[in-house]
């Protein structure tokens, strides 16, 4: 004979992978991953930005609220307590974040409630002002009305 049997005929179909391939694979473009991982990182860093901005906004809009505790609604309870769930979670992941500074979530979160103290120090002490004011003329008015009311010698 002059053809040998070679065992069974291969049908020609599509290559679905390259796992048997004897060709290697080509390296990735080092410029390209790089700039993919630059992207990345930079689309974070800006979702990061966008809510700490809408969170530290909400944040100081109920430190300034000036709704006393027993008036507040079950509602407003509960945004309060969502926005400081988001707040301390997005801090967790700050930090958590490789490709930001060790401890930048916990450092955010730090800066926002030295920002609110000190921004409810200038409320106390512009309050201490106007009760130091009244006093001064809770007492001068005291004392007209004293000099006013005492019989005069003549």
């Amino acid at each position: 004979m002059a053809f040998k049997d070679s065992g069974p005929i291969k049908k020609k179909s599509l290559k679905i992978n390259n796992d048997n391939s004897s060709v290697p694979v080509p390296k990735p473009n080092p410029a390209v991953i790089f700039e993919e991982q630059a992207n990345k990182a930079h689309s974070k860093y800006e979702d990061y930005k966008q809510r700490t901005w809408e969170l530290t906004t909400k944040f100081k809009s109920m430190v300034d609220d000036k709704i006393l505790p027993d008036n507040k609604s079950v509602l407003s309870k509960g945004i309060e307590a969502e926005t400081l769930t988001k707040l301390v979670a997005l801090a967790s992941e700050m930090n958590e974040d490789d490709s930001q500074p060790e401890g930048i979530g916990s450092t955010a979160l730090a800066f926002l409630l030295m920002k609110m103290a000190l921004l409810q120090r200038d409320t106390i002490n512009l309050l201490h002002y106007k009760i130091d004011k009244l006093e001064k003329s809770s007492a001068k008015l005291e004392a007209t009305i004293k000099s006013l009311s005492e019989p005069k010698d003549k």
